[in-house]
């Protein structure tokens, strides 16, 4: 009698043992910048929708949405911020990585040429023989104003592009060590006050107006052994996505935005918020892609379709 209670007591203490291990959270480690297109994101996160989903969330600051690809393949991060060149960059070199879900449309509206003011710079074609900053070589700040440059009268074998990095840009367009640069939101706002620069173009919108620069991607790997996981990441993000959408405008976005780019609430509120994009659109990756092919950083196509993940 007293084995037998003994062993029901065991086989209770398993069972309690195994439920709340099924209880805790799981951990979804994700890449991100301060930039406020991932206000979704952090408003899922405000708002407890990870949590409702039994995920625990945890964000690891990277420098630029490069990073990203890289640290998942070495098991860094989960899921990454990055951007549409870095990824079909990665599957074009067999790392095989799915797009999960897009951001708000306001972010390229939001990145724009800054030049000095007065000195003439309005096209593609100024910037014959100058100097222009773009944050990384070979990726999507530098394939976009290469593109407009092109289509606005430059010749590109005329024109330095030299690595700086978003922060540092508007002080060496004032100090002429740059003739341009092409800036981030934040930046772009600074400039727009700033009376000794100005505003030139928005490359990414003048080039393709529907682009998606940015997304959050996963390996396939990752997505086929957690596929659970991830849906149940996106349910949440979209439940942010919602939140956003509904707020644009309103004093509780531009608080969170404030709070997590650590950006003054006067300038998050000059911000051009736009809803989050519905859906991941192939027609402009496949633009991209092309782009990528003319500047030399893709041999040939790859199966952009194949990388659009589907819940």
């Amino acid at each position: 009698m007293f084995v037998a209670m003994r062993l029901v007591l065991v086989l209770l203490l398993v069972h309690l043992g195994v439920a709340a291990r099924a209880a805790e959270p799981s951990t979804l480690r994700i890449s991100v910048i301060p930039t406020s297109v991932l206000a979704p994101l952090y408003a899922a996160l405000a708002n407890g929708y990870f949590k409702d989903e039994g995920l625990n969330v945890e964000l690891a600051p990277t420098a630029g949405g490069a990073i990203g690809i890289p640290g998942l393949v070495g098991g860094s991060y989960d899921i990454a911020f990055s951007n549409n060149v870095s990824a079909l960059s990665a599957v074009a070199q067999g790392i095989d990585v799915q797009l999960l879900a897009p951001f708000p449309d306001g972010a390229a509206d939001e990145t724009a040429v800054i030049a000095r003011k007065g000195e003439g710079i309005k096209t593609g074609r100024d910037l014959n023989g100058k100097v222009v900053a773009v944050n990384t070589n070979k990726n999507v700040i530098w394939l976009y104003v290469r593109e407009w440059i092109r289509q606005t009268g430059g010749d590109l074998s005329k024109i330095t592009f030299r690595e700086v990095a978003f922060p540092q840009m508007l002080d060496a367009l004032k100090q002429k060590q740059i003739d341009a640069a092409f800036e981030i939101n934040v930046f772009v706002i600074a400039a727009g006050k700033d009376p000794a620069l100005e505003i030139v173009s928005f490359p990414y919108r003048e080039v393709q107006p529907q682009v998606q620069p940015s997304q959050f991607v996963a390996t396939r790997k990752f997505i086929q052994g957690n596929k659970d996981k991830i849906d149940r990441f996106l349910r949440a993000l979209n439940r942010g996505g919602e939140w956003f959408d509904a707020n644009i405008g309103k004093d509780e976005l531009f608080a969170l935005v404030a709070g997590f780019t650590k950006l003054p609430v006067d300038v998050v509120r000059k911000m051009n918020f736009q809803p989050v994009a519905k859906k991941l659109e192939l027609a402009e990756l496949d633009k991209t892609m092309a782009l990528m092919k003319r500047e030399g950083l893709l041999k040939a196509d790859v199966d952009t379709k194949a990388m659009i993940y589907t819940p």
